[in-house]
């Protein structure tokens, strides 16, 4: 078989996600780029028959990364766990630490390969991480998933 097929998890990552100063990885799939403001209901007085409308606080949902698993880089652990490393040590530590916090661009290309929408996720954090199933009886490329917490998501392009 040629080695693509075997051993290249890039080969299906159509999106880009660059994380502020350590990482950047090709993704096959980002899920969670979303954003829920709550809707209050009042009344004025002297005015009972409809409810007013506004706006309460917005909950911005995790965010899901999912990834081909790549070749260690780094004393043989990948950037993205070495993130989940720096957030398990905080709790751990019992620490209030900021420096676990990371902001990241999503950039989803055109055909031609240019940037044709770019997404901004503020301090984001990785909660959980998911490795593929392992199944010799399968050849698909082992996909991990990465679940990051954000205080933020704004379309920039």
């Amino acid at each position: 078989m040629p080695r693509s097929s075997i051993e290249d998890p890039l080969k299906n990552s159509n999106f880009l996600v660059e994380v502020d100063g350590f990482a950047k990885a090709g993704c096959t799939e980002v899920t969670g780029l979303s954003r829920k403001t709550e809707v209050i209901k009042y009344r004025e007085g002297g005015d009972n028959a409809q409810p007013r409308l506004s706006a309460g606080t917005t909950d911005f949902d995790p965010i899901v990364i999912k990834r081909g698993i790549l070749p260690a880089t780094q004393n043989g652990v990948d950037d993205f766990r070495l993130w989940l490393q720096q957030v398990h040590n905080v709790q751990a530590v019992r620490a209030q630490s900021k420096d676990y916090r990371r902001d990241l661009d999503i950039r989803v290309p055109n055909r031609d390969g240019s940037t044709g929408a770019l997404y901004r996720i503020y301090n984001a954090w990785p909660s959980d991480w998911k490795g593929g199933d392992l199944n010799a009886m399968n050849n698909d490329t082992w996909i991990e998933e990465l679940t990051l917490q954000n205080e933020g998501v704004e379309r920039v392009l």
